[in-house]
């Protein structure tokens, strides 16, 4: 009889640069209240004007066309350094919070997030004098509810600035297609003295390739 030979196929797992990768900690950075950014008020009802309403703690963002107000865009600007992400953060998420105080009028259009496109001052921007924004590139939402947190979703907007893609001058909230009614929430501002309610930016991110460096050397 012819022997019988077995073999036995033994198979060990390898450890790749994308488990690596796979392997690395999310962690969470908040950037809140005012220190880490800026914020300002700015309307169409008196263009000349920072912070018209002569109330530096809300920031107001829609549509009003009651009283002596015929017609005005309410707007506000917002930015963050992002000077605590690490050189080498991959961002996972990003999101945008805004605490509404109150809301007037009827809820009509849509709220619009775009990228500012040069630099501004935030005790000296107006209407007249706001910087630029990328239309082509906008994040919408519906509109928020009285004494609760509103969300947005700017993922990408922090991760081209934190890849060097476009520059970070922060964010232009405005409303659209709001059919002439007054229709604008009031959110605090980074000097509102309710600190926990402060706009906040809450991003979430890995940093692996400083990881795979050190794998790379020890497995060179």
């Amino acid at each position: 009889m012819r022997p019988l030979h077995v073999f036995v196929l033994l198979t060990f797992p390898i450890l790749t640069i994308d488990a690596v990768n796979a392997c690395a900690q999310n962690q969470t950075l908040v950037l809140q209240p005012g220190s880490a950014g800026k914020c300002a008020y700015i309307c169409t009802c008196k263009p000349d004007q920072n912070n018209p309403s002569g109330d530096p703690t809300h920031l107001w963002q829609g549509y009003l066309n009651e009283g002596s107000y015929h017609q005005c865009q309410e707007r506000f600007l917002i930015q963050w350094e992002l000077a605590g992400l690490p050189k080498d953060a991959i961002i996972v998420s990003a999101t945008l919070e805004l605490y509404c105080d109150y809301f007037y009028g009827t809820k009509t259009g849509k709220m619009i997030y775009r990228r500012l496109k040069a630099d501004w001052d935030k005790k000296l921007v107006t209407a007249n004098t706001q910087p630029p924004a990328q239309e082509n590139d906008e994040i919408t939402t519906d509109w928020p509810a009285s004494k609760k947190w509103h969300g947005i979703n700017v993922t990408r907007f922090v991760q081209g600035w934190q890849k060097g893609d476009f520059p970070n001058y922060g964010i232009l909230a405005l409303g659209s297609d709001t059919q002439n009614k007054t229709c604008s929430p009031a959110f605090y501002s980074f000097n509102h003295p309710a600190v926990p309610q402060t706009p906040k930016l809450t991003i979430v991110y890995s940093a692996p390739e400083t990881q795979v460096k050190d794998w790379k050397k020890e497995h060179p």
